[in-house]
């Protein structure tokens, strides 16, 4: 036998939801509810392109100690590459269909 489907919960979804929560997880969504960020005001389309165009030419972000460290390993011949992690990587990365 089946239970018939009923269009009138008992409890509202978010209640439903809740009630499979640990105390803990309960805590930090309410927390996380009361301090989210307001709404952001609008901002001109010509600011963000503006700030578009600056991240642009600024270029990608890089880590000039952490490039440095690795070029030392590389010419101390201390830098290990994981082949078989880049092959499973690359395989993973791949269609079905060209495996």
């Amino acid at each position: 036998m089946t239970q018939p489907v009923s269009f009138n919960p008992t409890r509202a979804v978010g209640e439903k939801r809740i009630a499979a929560m640990s105390k803990n997880d309960v805590q930090v969504a309410r927390m996380a509810a009361t301090n989210a960020p307001a709404a952001q005001p609008n901002v001109p389309l010509s600011k963000l392109t503006t700030i578009a165009k600056e991240l642009v030419a600024a270029g990608p972000p890089y880590d000039l100690a952490r490039i440095a460290q690795i070029s030392q390993a590389i010419a101390t011949g201390d830098y290990k590459i994981d082949v078989a992690a880049i092959a499973d990587a690359m395989l993973l990365r791949m269609p079905p269909a060209t495996r």
